[in-house]
């Protein structure tokens, strides 16, 4: 017999009673063929649920009191579904009240993904903002010594110029918060350099800007 909507809303409910008491729920699924070939995950025949129970250590509670005490956040990582997580860590103490929810494994992994791309994106801001002072520099100083030119910047004005315009702005976006869009991005590709080819022809046009003649001509 086919399984339909009520029936599984049924024993969703079920597995929703189960795993609030803490218990640990499977599905189980089988079938019989004599095909060896045939896909062994279609049209299985629901066999119902088990539950089973996986009480916490006693010394948990305790334990996780004194990492609070200490000043420690304490966080539960699990692959349990969140219902069974929940009572678990309500009976350990890591819950204080029922509207705190516990982090899934998808909620880990969106995490995870969005810390990635706003430390690499972090990092490409960093790399191009230090690539276009310092190639605009060694650029003016090169071009001078080829032409037998007076030096336009002294080595201690180039200390001065790295430690104020280039140590801090770019600390700045190192540490920055990233593009709240970020999720929204489509993935890079895994291959890809920090500093891609188009990305250089950028770092040259700030680099120009940024000369000691071209900032010479701003009013």
């Amino acid at each position: 017999m086919p399984l339909d909507d009520g029936g599984r809303r049924r024993w969703a409910e079920q597995n929703e009673a189960l795993a609030a008491q803490g218990l640990r729920v499977l599905a189980l699924a089988g079938k019989e063929t004599g095909n060896l070939q045939e896909d062994p995950y279609c049209d299985l025949v629901f066999e119902g649920l088990v539950a089973m129970e996986d009480p916490p250590r006693a010394d948990v509670r305790s334990a996780i009191a004194a990492c609070r005490e200490a000043g420690i956040r304490v966080v539960m990582v699990t692959g349990d579904q969140p219902v069974t997580a929940r009572r678990i860590a309500q009976e350990i103490g890591l819950f204080d009240s029922d509207r705190e929810e516990p982090i899934t494994g998808r909620d880990l992994e969106d995490g995870t993904v969005s810390e990635e791309r706003v430390i690499f994106g972090n990092i490409r801001k960093f790399v191009i903002y230090l690539l276009s002072c310092n190639t605009s520099e060694v650029a003016v100083v090169g071009m001078a010594t080829v032409v037998n030119a007076p030096l336009p910047l002294l080595p201690l004005q180039i200390l001065f110029l790295n430690l104020v315009t280039d140590v801090f702005p770019a600390l700045a976006l190192g540490v920055g918060q990233g593009d709240p869009q970020a999720m929204k991005n489509p993935p890079r590709d895994p291959v890809e350099a920090i500093l891609p080819a188009r990305l250089w022809w950028r770092i040259g046009g700030y680099a120009f800007r940024r000369s000691p003649r071209n900032r010479s001509k701003v009013p």
